[in-house]
């Protein structure tokens, strides 16, 4: 099976991508992963192959995040999620994923919640996909209360379906309410990290010993 991944180029969306995609490449499936250009680096270091897609200039990105400390928390939010993500982010995104797809041939695409021009993608070639959480269901449904007419902009009459895909996520049930949040098939996935030296990190010598070392007195 072919599985793609869409990530934006945030190490904070992408990070809860990884088990996923690891787990698929371990069983033995076609892992690649969209993400913009700049994020090549990341992602091969990942050890995914990276399918390039377009990324706004960031002048286009700073005009628009300029206006953000001015504005209430949920304006931020709203500009951020509607005016970024969905908005200059995914248009740039769009020519480039839609040629992965082409190309590709995915069985199923799995994006992460801020990534939305593979949604738009998928939704158009009628590939299956999920989502992948980065953090609580409840964020993704915040979120999607911000997106306005932005997905209409890209094509894509009707953002309602966002919130019924399969839902992938690391986060624990007792962490995880979804109490009133809208009915969907949820998946939790649990995996062991790699050791710490594996990740780069040095080896904790002894688990008995204080977190900083003392000084001499």
């Amino acid at each position: 099976m072919r599985v793609l991944f869409a990530t934006t180029a945030d190490v904070g969306h992408f990070g809860p991508v990884v088990p996923f995609a690891r787990a698929c490449a371990a069983a033995g499936h076609d892992v690649g992963v969209c993400a913009p250009v700049s994020f090549a680096g990341a992602v091969e270091r990942a050890g995914f192959r990276h399918l390039p897609v377009g990324e706004p200039e960031p002048a286009e990105i700073g005009s628009i995040m300029a206006r953000v400390p001015e504005l209430s928390m949920e304006e931020a939010n709203r500009v951020v999620v509607r005016d970024v993500s969905a908005g200059v982010d995914a248009r740039a995104a769009l020519p480039g994923v839609e040629a992965a797809v082409r190309e590709f041939k995915p069985d199923v695409v799995a994006r992460e919640m801020a990534e939305f021009a593979s949604f738009v993608v998928a939704r158009r070639w009628e590939v299956p996909q999920v989502e992948i959480a980065v953090g609580p269901a409840e964020t993704d449904v915040a979120a999607c209360a911000l997106l306005d007419d932005a997905l209409a902009r890209l094509g894509c009459p009707d953002d309602a379906e966002l919130l019924t895909r399969p839902l992938l996520t690391s986060v624990p049930e007792s962490l995880d309410a979804t109490d009133g949040l809208p009915a969907r098939p949820i998946h939790r996935f649990r995996y062991e990290p790699p050791p710490a030296t594996a990740r780069g990190l040095p080896e904790w010598p002894d688990s008995d010993a204080p977190t900083t070392p003392r000084r001499p007195t």
